[in-house]
């Protein structure tokens, strides 16, 4: 039995299939864990605006792009998303703002009425756009009581009904995951790079993530302002009626 053991043992080092066991979860109390998320939804709370620039990546099933990415944001739920190739080139806008929306693919601009699925047909993000614009402050809503929660290394991963947060050792978010019903992750949104910037502390990575139709949008920002002062103006694209 030993030498079976042994055997075995050396096999999978030789199919270099041999990993270090994870690290065990220590629990956490979960008043400590409820305040965490507080102070984080604090914190929140005093995003709300943003204007910034970064490089996007978008990953689908149909290929991988890359654009220069302008990004203005402004609670509840206005929105500029502007998109430009290597040359500097307008591939892309997307505006919403009160209610209305306009879309410019880099041929043919069409505006509309907004609905919930505006996102996901036009960039393949199975957002809302009051969700996506709470996501780019950093500011997702934690919906719910956190129910359990764990030590992770330095992380605190905490458990609610239909969601799980990790913040990490400086108390910033790390992750949020939405579940559906059945237990699967509707969107994982992912938080790095935190840094102390004019307005509050904000992360310069994000990583958007919609397993279901394998969908990952990758974000690097190089310019944040928090807090801008922002114009109607700006969320209307060029020759949408005002």
């Amino acid at each position: 039995m030993r030498r079976t053991g042994a055997l075995a043992c050396a096999a999978v080092l030789a199919a270099g299939c041999a990993h270090a066991p994870p690290a065990p979860l220590a629990p956490v109390p979960i008043a400590e864990a409820r305040q965490a998320l507080a102070r984080i939804d604090r914190e929140a709370d005093a995003r709300v605006g943003l204007r910034a620039v970064g490089r996007l990546r978008l990953v689908t099933p149909e290929g991988d792009g890359r654009v220069r990415e302008i990004i203005l944001a402004q609670r509840p739920d206005r929105l500029r998303l502007e998109s430009h190739g290597p040359l500097g080139q307008a591939v892309g806008l997307l505006v919403t703002a009160d209610g209305e929306y306009s879309f410019f693919d880099g041929q043919r601009l069409e505006s509309g009425a907004v609905h919930d699925d505006l996102l996901a047909r036009r960039l393949g993000l199975e957002l809302r756009p009051d969700e996506a614009v709470e996501l780019l402050l950093a500011a997702p809503p934690i919906p719910g009581i956190a129910r359990a929660a764990f030590r992770r290394d330095s992380d605190t991963v905490v458990d609610g009904d239909g969601w799980r947060v990790v913040y990490d050792a400086l108390g910033d978010l790390a992750l949020l995951e939405t579940l559906e019903a059945d237990g699967s992750v509707r969107w994982r949104a992912r938080y790095a790079g935190w840094r102390d910037e004019p307005g509050g502390r904000f992360p310069r990575e994000l990583e958007l993530e919609f397993p279901a139709t394998q969908v990952r949008a990758e974000l690097a920002l190089s310019r944040v302002e928090l807090n801008p002062e922002l114009r109607p103006g700006q969320f209307r694209a060029p020759g949408a009626r005002p």
